[in-house]
């Protein structure tokens, strides 16, 4: 198992386990992980729901294998003009 920290930003909130209510939280995955499946399957994001996933301060795919104790924050994607 690795431990990642979380980041879940505005807009995404409403969807963090229960007994979160901190934006910042650790949690346990196995080796191996893709991002895709620590927010889909562990946290519960919807998976229709646009993104901005970054790890480590770099923008991430959602196959991008994890490492112990990577920071991981999650962002809906915006517009500006």
């Amino acid at each position: 198992m690795i431990e990642v920290t979380i980041k879940i930003h505005q807009g995404f909130q409403k969807y963090l386990p229960a007994g979160y209510t901190a934006k910042d939280f650790k949690r346990s995955i196995p080796e191996g992980s893709t991002v895709e499946y620590l927010l889909i399957d562990q946290i519960g994001l919807p998976k229709d729901v646009p993104k901005l996933m970054i790890v480590n301060g770099i923008h991430a795919k959602p196959s991008h294998v994890l490492s112990h104790e990577d920071r991981v924050a999650v962002f809906l994607p915006m517009a500006g003009g």
